[in-house]
């Protein structure tokens, strides 16, 4: 058996499971992230609910557990997306306050990061 031959055949059990247990997959949102420097080129698919066979798209990166991953296994997304984030924070803050000194800026910006490490920690938010 041949390694597409093997994946497809486990997609396939995969989704025979599902349909028991009646927990369909969203085949809109299923992808492939081929990983690796040179990885084969194969296309996989999953049967539809009305029972036509559609091939699976593939993606260049994919969010798994709220980590931006690539297909060359690098996070240079997931750093520029958290990079953003926090300049988005910055931002906010200083747009709140009409003056602000270097003295009150870093008692400002270590105050709410302090907040807001303290609601990570204490299950308040749940995703960086």
């Amino acid at each position: 058996m041949t390694v597409r031959n093997y994946k497809q055949t486990y997609l396939s059990a995969l989704q025979s499971w599902s349909k028991v247990w009646l927990l369909q997959f969203n085949i809109a949102k299923c992808k492939i992230l081929r990983l690796g420097s040179n990885p084969p080129v194969m296309t996989y698919s999953l049967e539809a609910k009305d029972g036509i066979t559609v091939a699976l798209e593939e993606s260049k990166c994919e969010r798994d557990l709220g980590v931006l991953v690539d297909n060359e296994l690098k996070f240079g997304q997931q750093v520029d997306a958290v990079v953003l984030k926090a300049n988005r924070q910055l931002g906010l803050i200083k747009r709140s306050f009409t003056y602000l000194d270097e003295k009150h800026w870093c008692c400002c910006t270590r105050l709410l990061s302090d907040q807001y490490l303290n609601m990570l920690m204490h299950g308040s938010i749940k995703y960086l």
